[in-house]
């Protein structure tokens, strides 16, 4: 078997999607993170899971990756370089979201910028319960709205519709660029 197929294989086919932008959503999906995400458990422990995160707008997208991207720049001592991104716009639907905006004071540790144990519980259980995902305000921007996603099928189509640069100077980013195909 195709060592790249097979973690695909791993999702049930009813949360499967395919044909064009596939491969954006899936991708979270079957890679999950090694050391988790905001409502995703680590790769490779029992409750393990992929998530696909989104942003209402685009800044709010920026402002995510960012923060992120940073962390891992950081701990990986990353030169001076510049990365590539695209901005996608995809749909998110699904009957089963569980709604936590405007809530930081009723889940505190859940809205937690730098401890994700509260938040990777609860993912899993609202994820066991049949959950599509979560919707909650943005950590990184305020007034900013994110949605973490459980299954593929409720993303997409997703399609590319700009590139971004981001421009690490060894230390920081200091400038998102937007870039244009010439011709």
């Amino acid at each position: 078997m195709n060592p790249r197929i097979e973690p695909a294989l791993a999702i049930p086919p009813q949360d499967r999607v395919y044909g064009p932008g596939a491969g954006y959503v899936m991708a979270p999906f079957v890679y999950p993170s090694p050391d988790g995400t905001r409502f995703g458990p680590p790769a490779l422990t029992a409750e393990s899971f992929g998530v696909y995160y989104a942003a209402r707008d685009e800044a709010t997208a920026i402002a995510e990756v960012k923060h992120h991207r940073v962390a891992f720049l950081e701990a990986m001592r990353a030169p001076a370089q510049d990365l590539d991104f695209e901005v996608l716009k995809a749909p998110v639907k699904g009957t089963h979201f569980y709604d936590l905006r405007g809530r930081q004071r009723e889940f505190p540790d859940v809205y937690s910028p730098t401890d994700y144990s509260a938040s990777q519980k609860l993912g899993v259980k609202l994820r066991q319960k049949d959950g599509d995902g979560i919707a909650y305000d943005s950590v990184r921007r305020e007034g900013g709205e994110c949605v973490a996603v459980f299954r593929p099928r409720c993303v997409g189509p997703a399609r590319p519709v700009k590139q971004l640069i981001f421009r690490w100077d060894g230390s920081a980013i200091t400038a998102v660029l937007e870039t244009h195909r010439l011709a």
